[in-house]
């Protein structure tokens, strides 16, 4: 399966805009694949995202269209080309970006309506490949029992095909080494039993042993289209 993140960074003021501009692009793209291939989440951030605060440096995403198919994804990279240039008037090509790579379910299912999503990248003292093994085999337990979750999955990047892809749609961000994946009932209801817990504070603890915090940012988001 393989799995494209796409994620848009709205010009000041165009964020409403751009989220009516993403439903005529989700119909496109799902017009293009074979609709028992393919899942397609059309998200968008959610209003006073509880999350900027802990994330103050990086520039957040807006709006991530997460695409999954089997098999070929001509279609997909069809629809990807020139994507920058569809939505100029809405967005920043050099804020926005695409990576791709292998998607692992870590614990409980996917779905729901809302979303945390984490863009990582390593810390400098390591490679690409440690940093997956150590997120991998190491930190994902925390991913387990994260209390207010409905599943957690990790998104395991290739840094050669997400710089292609980025290229392809004229987007300037590529260079993810990973992506968390917390799928939600609710932002709040997550915030709630996270704060009962110590899992969330071990969690951040440990991502310093292989993160650089500083360069990374997480968000939420609301799923508005979907097909799967």
């Amino acid at each position: 399966m393989a799995r494209f993140l796409v994620s848009l960074a709205a010009r000041e003021g165009q964020e409403e805009a751009l989220q009516t501009r993403l439903l005529e692009e989700f119909r496109s793209l799902r017009s293009r694949v074979d609709e028992e291939k393919l899942s397609i989440d059309a998200m968008v951030r959610v209003p006073d995202d509880p999350f900027a605060a802990q994330y103050p440096v990086p520039r957040a995403f807006d709006a991530v269209i997460d695409f999954e198919a089997s098999g070929e994804v001509v279609s997909f990279s069809g629809w990807l080309e020139g994507i920058a240039d569809r939505l100029v008037d809405f967005v920043y090509a050099d804020l926005s970006g695409v990576v791709t790579g292998e998607a692992r379910r870590i614990a409980g299912s996917v779905g729901g309506p809302e979303r945390f999503l984490y863009f990582m990248r390593r810390k400098a003292d390591s490679t690409h490949e440690s940093f997956g093994r150590y997120w991998g085999e190491e930190h994902a337990k925390f991913g387990k029992k994260m209390p207010g979750t409905l599943g957690y999955e990790q998104l395991h990047v290739d840094p050669a095909a997400s710089r292609t892809a980025a290229t392809h749609a004229g987007f300037g961000i590529s260079e993810i080494d990973g992506v968390a994946i917390l799928h939600l009932e609710s932002v709040t209801a997550f915030g709630a039993a996270a704060g009962k817990s110590t899992a969330g504070s071990q969690a951040i603890e440990d991502e310093r042993n292989f993160v650089d915090g500083r360069n990374s940012v997480g968000m939420a988001l609301k799923i508005v289209h979907t097909s799967r």
